[in-house]
């Protein structure tokens, strides 16, 4: 697995993400953010687009301090020849 490193200097990798375990997948590139102690981001567009399905929300810090609550989306991804499930959290960004 390669990434890369951008122009404004943010590590890069690309996943290939779908809603199926076995179903088609979207190869898209995350930003690996090393002060987000979360999961996966995934804009709301990309989401509607890979038909994910919701699974509940959750709460978060942002940085600012304030308290929002995010809603998570179950999907599949490939890591090394494997499949694996986990969420994602939609983001309007």
């Amino acid at each position: 697995m390669n990434g890369l490193v951008d122009d404004q200097l943010r590590a890069l990798i690309s996943l290939p993400i779908g809603s199926g375990k076995d179903g088609q997948r979207k190869e898209i590139t995350f930003w690996i953010d090393t002060a987000f102690n979360g999961s996966l981001v995934i804009p709301n567009h990309l989401i509607s687009e890979l038909q994910l399905k919701k699974e509940s929300s959750t709460e978060a810090i942002l940085a600012d301090g304030s308290l929002v609550e995010l809603e998570t989306f179950a999907c599949f991804f490939s890591w090394f020849g494997k499949q694996y499930e986990t969420q994602v959290i939609a983001n309007d960004g």
